[in-house]
């Protein structure tokens, strides 16, 4: 191949890398020196691997010439340049073609470019006329420029490579998330200076959505999961951020194409720069939806095999409790064996409904009436009340909730004698702090006209640890159910102890009762044996859940009833 050319040329080689900055630094380093130094032919050759090839020329009328040139043929050494005055009368080059031939060069000098005491290749500069003066002053130059070139030359190469690892990188990403869209996996990142968000396609497809109508941002990705779910995001965030700690929760999305509840795990933590600092906040997501079903049916399966067994408990238990006055402990027995089959009752009860919308009233309604016959024992009047009630079903937590508000009507039980417990429900609006959109909250009070407590007792209700109410476990399930609790009393007035929690209303079925009706007062009657409480109760207002689950202690149950027999038949253990 041959080309003719008065001007500059980038050269492209077999072996050499074609890249515009090599094109724009070749081309432009060869027609400055050619203007520099006066010299009309300029060529810049570089090392590609071990071989060295042309990157550009300048002023060359026939290029073929310089891939076998015998001028640089030797081994090159940094700062020691050839100079040859008249390669016609030069053993070394006189039958050299480019001299013999077109250009029919005669004067030729060059010098080494060296980045950093490597060679990078070699920039020559020739002339048809021989005899020039090119003395020590201009080989000075030509060293010094040469340097400048070839730190040019490493510029370009670096950037070269790190183009060449972001292609790679981009490579692997999109390997990574086909990879990711087989396994059902997606992937977020925040960058936290910028606020930045970027996603996987394969998060896109989990959350039904599309990178041309969503772009993600802070604040509208939280949007996308379920109000009740998206504190419990922010707070694994904020602690990722301040005390780097990683965060696995399990949080519900409502599927844009489709509308499709899904559950959807996020599991993540923060990446940290060089420095130590909290750079980005990264996030794997996986929609477990498709696990559900085994786990149901499996939990299904084992609430039907309790249930049996539980209600012979519960009826052995009654028997108990009727033979009270006849033996000192088995009262107390008939109590601990009560209170720990309703705690089993209450989960198998929870499990079997966690996805179902229950009538919200008649939950309260069935607890209140829990607390009828004590009330009636201390001459007290319990009633309770709906307000405002536009939709009555719902999802939630039913077993908290239940913990919740059976501990407060166990208080003012406790407290209040010869007076009035009322329980009021409504439905309050409230703005959600992540949306700002109005959502529709339940506000349960209990108010009692009992002994009430001073300024003083009050401030320290909440506190862990605090012997009385015992406010703080309550305090601990609102607070995890996204809501709020207060306590208002006086003293020798009484006390009113409210609670406030989001909810998933849903729809009433048709059949539903009219719970728009003026509410009404009434007393509740229904009395069970098994409720009312026996002489070896706990200390007054102590805390009668625990922070979690109700622990179930078969085992103890199981040897205090053995020792019961036992004792009847005049042994002991």
């Amino acid at each position: 191949m041959s080309r003719s050319s008065a001007n500059s040329a980038y050269m492209p080689h077999a072996n050499a890398r074609s890249d515009a900055a090599y094109t724009d630094i070749g081309a432009a380093v060869c027609a400055l020196a050619s203007a520099l130094f006066g010299l009309p032919l300029a060529f810049l050759k570089v090392f590609d691997g071990d071989a060295l090839v042309t990157l550009a020329v300048h002023g060359f009328p026939d290029i073929d010439a310089l891939d076998h040139f015998a001028f640089i043929e030797r081994k090159l050494i940094p700062g020691v340049s050839l100079l040859v005055e008249d390669a016609t009368h030069d053993s070394r080059f006189f039958l050299e073609s480019a001299v013999l031939r077109s250009p029919n060069l005669r004067f030729y000098v060059d010098m080494p470019l060296v980045y950093e005491g490597r060679v990078m290749g070699v920039l020559g500069l020739c002339d048809p006329q021989a005899g020039l003066d090119f003395d020590d002053r201009k080989l000075v130059l030509l060293e010094q420029f040469a340097h400048v070139v070839a730190t040019l030359i490493a510029l370009a190469k670096g950037a070269e490579a790190r183009d060449g690892m972001l292609d790679e990188l981009q490579s692997q990403q999109s390997r990574m998330d086909s990879a990711a869209d087989m396994t059902g996996l997606g992937y977020w990142k925040i960058d936290l200076e910028s606020r930045a968000v970027t996603w996987s396609k394969g998060l896109y497809t989990l959350f039904g959505l599309s990178p041309e109508t969503y772009t993600p941002d802070v604040a509208s990705q939280l949007d996308i999961y379920r109000p009740e779910d998206s504190g419990l995001l922010i707070d694994s965030f904020q602690r990722a951020v301040n005390s780097g700690e990683d965060f696995d929760v399990e949080v519900r999305i409502v599927r844009a194409t489709d509308k499709a509840l899904r559950l959807m795990r996020v599991k993540g933590g923060v990446d940290y720069n060089s420095d130590g600092q909290a750079a980005r906040l990264c996030a794997v997501v996986r929609d477990i939806t498709p696990e559900l079903p085994a786990q149901e049916a499996f939990l299904n399966e084992v609430t039907e095999d309790l249930r049996a067994p539980l209600k012979d408990i519960v009826s052995f238990a009654r028997k108990l409790d009727s033979q009270g006055g006849t033996h000192p402990d088995i009262a107390t027995y008939a109590h601990d064996l009560l209170v720990s089959a309703h705690a089993l009752e209450g989960l198998l009860d929870a499990q079997s409904v966690d996805d179902e919308a229950v009538d919200v009233a008649e939950i309260i309604k069935e607890l209140v009436d829990d607390f009828a016959s004590t009330a009636q024992a201390l001459h007290t009047r319990l009633s309770a009340h709906f307000v405002d009630f536009a939709r009555t079903r719902a999802r939630f937590d039913v077993m908290r909730v239940q913990q919740v508000l059976h501990h407060l009507l166990d208080n003012a039980c406790r407290h209040t004698e010869g007076g009035v417990i009322s329980v009021t429900a409504s439905q309050v609006q409230a703005e959600n702090p992540v949306t700002l959109m109005v959502d529709t909250h339940l506000h349960v009070s209990v108010r009692d006209t009992g002994t009430g407590m001073d300024e003083a007792h009050v401030k320290g209700l909440f506190k862990a640890g605090h012997k009385g109410m015992g406010l703080s476990i309550a305090q601990a399930i609102i607070d995890m159910l996204g809501g709020y609790i207060g306590v208002v009393s006086h003293l020798g007035e009484g006390t009113n102890v409210w609670f406030e929690i989001p909810m998933d209303w849903v729809e009433a079925p048709v059949t539903a009762p009219d719970v728009k009706a003026a509410p009404r007062m009434r007393t509740l009657t229904r009395q069970r044996v098994e409720d009312i409480a026996p002489a070896a109760r706990p200390p007054a207002y102590a805390p009668t859940v625990a922070p979690k689950h109700p622990p179930v202690d078969e085992h103890y149950i199981n040897r205090e009833y053995l020792r019961a027999l036992l004792a009847d038949m005049k042994l002991e253990i």
